[in-house]
């Protein structure tokens, strides 16, 4: 059973059944997404203007790109990330990818709290990236005219490349 309500402020809201779902896929030009608790092997999100928030979810691959909104992942676990903003921040709390994850922004700040990837890769053109790794990393990094301060690489650990034109790295 599927509910779909108009709720104001927040506009049309969809209700799913509790149960793991093969794929979820949403588009929208300028309303905001909140998935919150559930499971689904592959997810596809995209938003021009609103911002996207998984919450505790339980996913396969999860690809989101949004324009000028936020990405936000909370306690959520993958097997894959891939996550784009152009000039809106994006922030994983509590979240973990069991393979690869590769996160970008063009103008927005990335945070990266309580997160881990066995291999992540971090981009940005004027944004800071701050981040608390769960694991020790070998880290590659590089920023062309913000400062770096991340700990000694661990060569045992997965690759974190992350990089930036014009903002800070901190880990």
């Amino acid at each position: 059973h599927l509910g779909v309500i108009w709720e104001p402020p927040y506009g049309v809201v969809v209700e799913l059944p509790a149960k793991t779902y093969e794929k979820l896929s949403i588009k929208t030009t300028s309303g905001k997404v909140w998935v919150h608790n559930r499971d689904f092997r592959r997810a596809d999100i995209s938003s021009i203007s609103g911002n996207i928030q998984l919450l505790g979810c339980s996913a396969g691959r999860v690809k989101t790109a949004t324009t000028s909104g936020d990405i936000q992942l909370l306690n959520t676990n993958t097997t894959s990330l891939e996550l784009v903003t152009t000039s809106g921040e994006i922030w994983l709390s509590d979240t973990n990818s069991t393979g690869t994850a590769a996160v970008s922004s063009v103008s927005g700040d990335v945070l990266l709290y309580a997160f881990d990837a066995p291999n992540m890769k971090v981009s940005t053109i004027s944004g800071d990236v701050d981040a608390t790794l769960l694991s020790g990393k070998n880290f590659l990094v590089q920023s062309r005219s913000g400062d770096v301060d991340v700990p000694l690489s661990d060569p045992s650990g997965g690759t974190c490349e992350i990089t930036t034109t014009s903002g800070d790295i901190g880990v």
